[in-house]
């Protein structure tokens, strides 16, 4: 992913539970990812806005406090703030429920599901 010709993708990693974060922003940055944090909708979207240029990738919690990550998501893509958005899910959550496409992943996942599922969005696939 990163090499001479490439730049570091920038991840946001929006997740409240912080033991799952803490989790899947190691294997993120170990897979060469440049990787932010937040525990809430809103801290992600004060993240976000305070960003030079747009994250790459929005990867976000469908449910969490103060900002569901649904709304984040269309915040950022309205703004321009991300470039692409994954979304990561513990309930029932389905495409229907998501008012925007976007890949959803079911929790619990392995740090190595989430990088690939980043790789994926990153090149399109």
């Amino acid at each position: 992913m990163s090499g001479p010709d490439s730049a570091i993708a920038l991840v946001l990693l929006a997740e409240d539970d912080r033991d799952v974060c803490s989790l899947l922003a190691r294997g993120l940055r170990e897979d060469g990812y440049a990787v932010l944090t937040a525990h809430d909708g809103a801290a992600a979207l004060a993240v976000l806005e305070s960003l030079v240029s747009p994250a790459d990738v929005l990867v976000t919690d469908v449910t969490m406090p103060r900002l569901r990550g649904d709304r984040l998501a269309l915040l950022a893509l309205a703004r321009g703030l991300a470039r692409h958005v994954l979304f990561i899910t513990g309930g029932a959550v389905h495409a229907a429920d998501v008012p925007i496409s976007g890949p959803i992943l079911p929790k619990p996942l392995s740090p190595a599901t989430l990088s690939q599922a980043v790789a994926k969005v990153l090149v399109g696939a």
